[in-house]
């Protein structure tokens, strides 16, 4: 769930019998009433949306899960919050895991108009050390290891954001293959 900037709340949804096979969608809410205070802006997502944060007033970032690959969707929010979101991008995440990534944001310090989106890659082993690596394309490439958090510096002033590389920030950080990193939502570091 996120909120947005005109108060309501955007929230994930996923259809199909199997979570991890399942369809993607976003649905805003702006009351009570689900029925009729509802829209659904982010629709189709080829995997499960498992996560989504605000970046500046108008991109939302959204996580998606997958078995050996990963996303990282990027949407413009338009004039009315209501009406769908334009998707813009991607960062595509290629390698051997069940991707489930959490993501934290803020704005980047000295870089007005910038924001920092720090995320996860999974483990591929639950008991033992991590091997291989992680490729990336999409907005931004390369390639990184398991088990690391990870950021990147979002700029989102035209058409598409401009996504800076991909930095390490901590390594051999150890995730179970199932499981995901719960960033805590802090006014003086996230928001």
């Amino acid at each position: 769930m996120q909120r947005l900037p005109d108060g309501s709340l955007l929230v994930g949804a996923t259809t199909g019998a199997d979570y991890f096979a399942g369809t993607g969608s976003f649905v805003r809410f702006t009351g009570n009433d689900v029925a009729t205070a509802s829209s659904t802006v982010v629709s189709n997502i080829s995997n499960p949306g498992q996560g989504v944060r605000l970046i500046g007033n108008d991109l939302i970032a959204v996580s998606q899960v997958g078995f050996n690959n990963g996303q990282i969707s990027f949407y413009k929010i338009g004039s009315d919050p209501s009406q769908p979101y334009t998707h813009v991008g991607n960062i595509d995440f290629a390698g051997p895991v069940q991707f489930n990534m959490t993501m934290g944001t803020r704005p980047t310090p000295g870089q007005p108009g910038s924001y920092d989106l720090f995320f996860n890659t999974s483990s591929n082993e639950n008991y033992q050390p991590s091997t291989g690596s992680v490729a990336v394309s999409g907005l931004t490439s390369g390639t990184v290891p398991l088990s690391v958090l990870k950021k990147v510096t979002v700029t989102s002033t035209g058409a598409a954001p401009t996504v800076s590389p991909v930095e390490t920030i901590a390594s051999g950080v150890r995730q179970f293959r199932r499981y995901r990193f719960r960033f805590v939502e802090r006014p003086d570091v996230f928001h």
